[in-house]
């Protein structure tokens, strides 16, 4: 059973939509629903309106706002979709602008003239967001691990110290015959103060926060320490 790809055509060329559209028709491996925008505008309300696609088409030359504008704005707002941008240009200039702003591929309208092109091109867009996704999720998770190994190490670091210095009290405390009075107060008190910091440490444990760690990085956070001990 063939999948359903959404996609969304920016095009203000009558005659070039229903070339794409006929392209679409008769793809050989999956089927297309699409919708269709005049302008940058139009195409830009349809997606604030909550329209999902799988790909957009974005012609460059439009009428008021350019395909470069549109697809600048649409990264500005975290809007993923992979977007082919197409025309009759070749203008290095253009295609630079375009991919720098965020186009996943660039092809020359007299390219998509078939449909097995047209697939082609199309698969190959999704295919490599979704690899892109996959290595930031990789990415993520290896952050994450790093941020929680890092809280792992700084609570064995804090409960170490106290630790060692109660041991080493302790072991003065199991011969009390040696000390003096005063020497044996120290040792108590020291192992009563490794007590509370060791405490103190274990009380904080379930106030472990997550923060952004990196905004570019959508979804990475890390974990930290807070500032302040909870109240008791």
């Amino acid at each position: 059973m063939m999948t359903i790809r959404n996609v969304l055509i920016i095009e203000d060329e009558a005659n070039f939509v229903q070339t794409l559209e006929y392209a679409l028709r008769n793809a050989p491996e999956h089927r297309y629903a699409v919708q269709h925008a005049l302008s940058a505008e139009d195409g830009a309300e349809i997606v604030a309106h909550g329209g999902r696609f799988d790909v957009i088409l974005l012609d460059y030359y439009l009428p008021g706002r350019n395909g470069g504008e549109f697809l600048k704005t649409l990264r500005e707002s975290g809007n993923e979709t992979p977007v082919i941008c197409i025309s009759v240009s070749q203008d290095y200039r253009i295609v630079q602008e375009l991919l720098q702003s965020g186009a996943d591929d660039y092809v020359a309208k007299e390219e998509l003239n078939n449909s097995l092109a047209m697939e082609k091109t199309i698969s190959a867009v999704i295919d490599k967001k979704l690899y892109e996704r996959r290595i930031a999720e990789l990415e993520i998770g290896s952050h994450r691990m790093d941020a929680i190994l890092t809280i792992v190490r700084t609570v064995q670091h804090e409960l170490n110290n106290p630790m060692a210095i109660s041991q080493l009290a302790l072991s003065r405390l199991a011969e009390p015959e040696r000390l003096s009075r005063e020497e044996y107060r120290r040792a108590f008190d020291q192992v009563q103060e490794g007590i509370d910091r060791m405490a103190s440490v274990l009380r904080i444990l379930p106030e472990v926060r997550e923060e952004v760690f990196n905004e570019k990085l959508h979804g990475l956070k890390i974990y930290s320490m807070p500032t302040k001990p909870p109240s008791p």
